[in-house]
């Protein structure tokens, strides 16, 4: 992944508020029975490499954040932290990885 910078103020970054929208269209992806479905043709912001998504909703048992790699696949992770509840953003520190 290449490496971008975040504009985040001050509060976003102590709060650990993510800066990675959610979709324009929030009828572009369905979860059923465990699993999410995207529609790329309706999320456009998927549509190149390293664009990503957040998914949030009720019916959601996790926040999850969606990004393309630079393989061009697509790599879906649980939206926090593994020591609490912060959301993340995807940067470009190494390929796939997020912190």
């Amino acid at each position: 992944m290449q490496n971008t910078t975040l504009h985040r103020n001050i509060f976003q970054r102590l709060l650990g508020i993510c800066a990675t929208k959610k979709p324009l269209d929030e009828d572009c992806w369905t979860f059923d029975d465990g699993k999410i479905v995207v529609d790329l043709a309706s999320a456009p912001e998927l549509s190149s490499v390293n664009g990503a998504i957040r998914l949030e909703a009720k019916t959601l048992p996790e926040r999850i954040l969606i990004i393309q790699g630079d393989d061009g696949e697509y790599y879906a992770f649980q939206n926090r932290c593994t020591h609490g509840k912060r959301r993340l953003d995807p940067t470009g520190n190494a390929a796939g990885a997020v912190l």
